[in-house]
């Protein structure tokens, strides 16, 4: 079974900031005021993204706002990555 883009972000998150809850436990939106993210933990996320789906992303096609939903993030792995993605099988 094929998993999400949006739950792989989720997962993505919980390892990269190091975070102990359940995927289900983050919030849609605001990530980046509710998980107390800085600019270190933004470049950690980044990379773990770029390993995980086998891209790589352009730092100037990303804004604040991408990185601060799982929706937005993942439109715009599928508007701008569509033909590279790898995408995780359950």
């Amino acid at each position: 079974m094929e998993i999400t883009i949006i739950q792989q972000l989720r997962q993505i998150y919980i390892q990269a900031l190091r975070l102990h809850v359940k995927p289900e436990d983050l919030p849609d939106n605001d990530l980046l005021a509710a998980l107390h993210i800085d600019s270190v933990m933004v470049l950690e996320i980044l990379i773990s993204v770029e390993t995980a789906f086998g891209i790589e992303i352009d730092n100037a096609s990303l804004s604040v706002n991408i990185l601060n939903s799982f929706e937005a993030f993942a439109d715009y792995l599928q508007t701008v990555h569509a033909n590279e993605l790898i995408v995780a099988e359950k």
